[in-house]
C-alpha cells in the first residue's frame, strides 16, 4: 500500500554496538536531467547522468539537490559519463571517441578508441571502454590520455569491471541469444581465467561472504565460482536482474515476476519469496535496510532486515537505477523516460 505521507521513521541498530538511532527518509528534491536518461554514475556527492535524447550530461549535486553543471558541447550521441573528480569522460558512439572535459564542462581533448564506445569503468588511473558493436574493451591511460591496450572479448559486453581483489572480469552475456543456436559456453573471464558452464546470458555477478555468484538472465540459473570451475547450484525464475547479500541471505530479483527470491547462501536453497508490486529493476543495501526499485508500478520500496516492506514511495517514470550515498545520507532514483532524478534525504530524528 502506498503511504499517504512521504515520511517514515526507521530505527537502525548498528552491528556490534548498542547504539540505537532514528532517522527520517523524506523526498528532498526532484531534478530534471533530460529524456532517455538510461545511464548514470556517482562520484562522491555528484551524479553524472546522460540524456541521449537531449545530447547532454547533467552533473547533479545530491547534497544540495541542484544541477551543478550541464554539458552539451561536442556531443553527437553520448552513451555514458564518468568522472574521477579531476575530469569528466563521455563515451560518444557516433564519434567513436571518448570526449574529455574539465570540471567546468570545457572540452580538453577527444580520444578515438574504436567503433561505438559504450560502457565505462575507472580503475587505478585507467579508463576501460567497451564497444557496443564489437568484442573489444579498450584501455585508456589517463596520464597520457591515449589508448594503450585492447582486450579481445568473446562478444560485445557492457558487463565488466573489477573484483574486490583487483581482478579484471567480464561476463559473456551474448553466449546465448533467443532463437539463435548457442555458439559459446563461456560464462565469464576473470583475470584471464575462462569459466565455462550452462548459464545463458550472464549479466549479474555478486561477491559475497559465501563466494562469488553469477546468474544467467535467460535461464534463471545461479552458479558459484571456484578457483577454476563454475558450479551451477540453484535455479529460480527467468530474467534475473539483480543479486545482493542482505540479512544473511542472497536475494535475487527478476523482471519475470514480482517477487524477491531468498536463498540460504551455503547450500543456495531458495527458502522463501517476498511479494513486491512491480518488476524489480534495481536493489541496493542502505544501512540496515534494503531498497527495491520497481517498474509497473514505478516505486521505491524500503525493506527491513526481516524483509518486510515498511515504506513505499513514488518513483519517476520508468526507473532504472538507485544511487545510494550513505556518507552524505542521500538516495537518488533515476527515471529514464521522464528524465527525472528524484533525491531522498536521510536525516537523524530528534
Amino acid at each position: 500500500m502506498i503511504m499517504a505521507k512521504r515520511r517514515i521513521i526507521i530505527i537502525l541498530v548498528m552491528t556490534l554496538t548498542i547504539n540505537v538511532f532514528a532517522f527520517n527518509l523524506t523526498e528532498f528534491a526532484t531534478v530534471v536531467v533530460g529524456k532517455s536518461s538510461y545511464t548514470c554514475y556517482r562520484h562522491e556527492r555528484y551524479v553524472y547522468v546522460v540524456s541521449r535524447a537531449d545530447k547532454k550530461v547533467s552533473v547533479v549535486d545530491l547534497l544540495s539537490g541542484k544541477t551543478k553543471l550541464t554539458i552539451t558541447e561536442g556531443m553527437a550521441m553520448p552513451v555514458m559519463a564518468v568522472s574521477d573528480g579531476k575530469r569528466i569522460y563521455v563515451s560518444d558512439s557516433w564519434r567513436n571517441s571518448i570526449i574529455v572535459y574539465d570540471m567546468r564542462g570545457r572540452i580538453l581533448t577527444s580520444i578515438r578508441v574504436g567503433i561505438m564506445p559504450g560502457a565505462l569503468k575507472l580503475h587505478e588511473g585507467k579508463l576501460y571502454v567497451s564497444s557496443t558493436k564489437y568484442p573489444y574493451i579498450w584501455v585508456v591511460n589517463l596520464k597520457t590520455l591515449k589508448k594503450e591496450k585492447t582486450i579481445r572479448t568473446y562478444s560485445p559486453t557492457p558487463f565488466f569491471g573489477f573484483l574486490k581483489n583487483g581482478d579484471f572480469f567480464y561476463l559473456n552475456y551474448k553466449n546465448y541469444i533467443p532463437g539463435v543456436p548457442r555458439s559459446s559456453n563461456v560464462v565469464a573471464v576473470i583475470n584471464g581465467r575462462i569459466y565455462r558452464g550452462d548459464l545463458k546470458g550472464p549479466r549479474v555477478i555478486l561477491e559475497s561472504r559465501y563466494g562469488t555468484f553469477v546468474a544467467g538472465f535467460y535461464d534463471g540459473k545461479i552458479a558459484r565460482l571456484g578457483k577454476t570451475v563454475l558450479n551451477v547450484e540453484a535455479r529460480t525464475t527467468l530474467f534475473i536482474t539483480c543479486m545482493v547479500e542482505f540479512s544473511g541471505s542472497i536475494i535475487v530479483s527478476s523482471i519475470g515476476d514480482d517477487e524477491l527470491h531468498v536463498f540460504e547462501p551455503i547450500l543456495m536453497k531458495e527458502y522463501t519469496t517476498v511479494k513486491v508490486k512491480g518488476k524489480v529493476v534495481d536493489m541496493k543495501v542502505f544501512f540496515d535496510h534494503l531498497l527495491i526499485l520497481t517498474h509497473d508500478p514505478d516505486r521505491l520500496h524500503v525493506l527491513d532486515e526481516d524483509l518486510r516492506i515498511i515504506a513505499t514511495f513514488d518513483a519517476p517514470m520508468y526507473p532504472v537505477a538507485i544511487l545510494a550515498a550513505p556518507t552524505i545520507r542521500k538516495v537518488g532514483v533515476l527515471g529514464a523516460d521522464e528524465g527525472i532524478l528524484k533525491i531522498f534525504s536521510v536525516e537523524e530524528a530528534g
